[in-house]
């Protein structure tokens, strides 16, 4: 209920409320090592938060704001990492992830307060499109900062519902710059999330998006450090070369109601660790956490664990491969957890 009742904050009021916070200022130092995190959900805690950036890197601070009246989270904070690199991961990797009903906004510090966002050009990228508006409303709703020569709201080709993002080009650069300043982080009369209004990418930025999501795919999420999603021969031979990572069909499978991304894996061997179920479920999406269950006696695992992915349809993924996958002299079990 709290949460209903917690107005999202924009960017630009955001970065008012905290621009002289210790947290900001300690790592808006030019190096870009230091990340905001905005849209976060009501109950995300600072552990909470350290644990879903803890894959990509050495933190060396986390911090929710939390709102000083009534000591309730304000939505949004900041992580910060050892280097830049890392830095640069992270936000690639969770920046328009979704977490429980809130798609995160995660851009380094440094950078929030920028109004114009890309490579300057006459062609415009709108986020956060409402689904009911059609090309005519969006088209007026930018009409007032200059000439539009053409604009498009994107549409599932199943479906042929919008998917919330489009694009208006104007007749000069300027035209395109005065519409980003007046309508970033603008919202729209009733709705509660902001438009994202930035430069569209050129051709050069989307081949250079399109070779770091292969790469992400390529990798896995995980604390132990990146690896290649295939085992090499000689890490593990006893387990063999798990399942290429195959894409559902179309993506966009949307969870049942009630349903998080949390697996249970049965039927592990006595020698497995943490480490092991990064590597098995690695390829198939980001990892929020794992927990391979030991006797506590023996420290040897008593046959089962947990994996809790990011994404819904990533899990899916990962069962449709690895339920039944073989492990030494077993198959292995993969399957949601149940609810209790």
């Amino acid at each position: 209920m709290a949460e209903s009742m917690m107005a999202p904050v924009s960017e630009a009021e955001a970065m008012a409320a905290i621009q002289s916070s210790e947290e900001y200022n300690r790592g808006n130092n030019g190096t870009n090592t230091n990340l905001f995190i905005n849209y976060l959900p009501q109950e995300v805690t600072d552990e909470a938060l350290r644990n879903m950036f803890l894959p990509f890197g050495d933190i060396e601070s986390c911090k929710v704001m939390l709102d000083l009246t009534t000591g309730q989270s304000r939505c949004f904070g900041f992580v910060k990492f050892r280097t830049s690199e890392q830095a640069q991961f992270a936000a690639n990797a969770m920046n328009g992830h979704k977490l429980k009903n809130k798609t995160l906004v995660v851009k380094p510090a440094n950078a929030t307060n920028q109004s114009s966002v890309g490579t300057p050009s006459n062609n415009v990228y709108i986020k956060g499109i409402p689904q009911v508006m059609t090309t005519e409303q969006l088209q007026n709703l930018f009409s007032p900062y200059g000439t539009i020569t053409e604009c498009k709201i994107l549409l599932d080709p199943v479906s042929h519902f919008s998917r919330g993002m489009g694009f208006v080009r104007f007749n000069s650069p300027p035209e395109a710059d005065n519409a980003i300043k007046a309508l970033n982080n603008y919202v729209l009369a009733g709705t509660v999330k902001p438009i994202i209004v930035k430069y569209a990418d050129t051709e050069e930025e989307r081949k250079e998006r399109r070779s770091r999501q292969l790469k992400r795919r390529q990798l896995r999420y995980s604390p132990y450090g990146m690896a290649p999603p295939i085992y090499p021969p000689a890490a593990v031979p006893q387990y063999g070369t798990p399942p290429p990572y195959l894409p559902m069909a179309g993506h966009q499978l949307p969870a049942p109601i009630g349903q998080e991304a949390n697996l249970f894996i049965y039927h592990l061997p006595p020698d497995t660790d943490d480490a092991f179920l990064y590597r098995l479920f690695g390829p198939y999406g980001a990892i929020e956490s794992v927990k391979v269950i030991k006797d506590p006696t023996t420290n040897v695992c008593k046959g089962y664990g947990f994996v809790k992915m990011m994404n819904w349809v990533d899990a899916w993924n990962a069962i449709q491969s690895l339920n039944g996958y073989r492990v030494g002299d077993k198959y292995l079990q993969v399957s949601f957890k149940k609810n209790t």
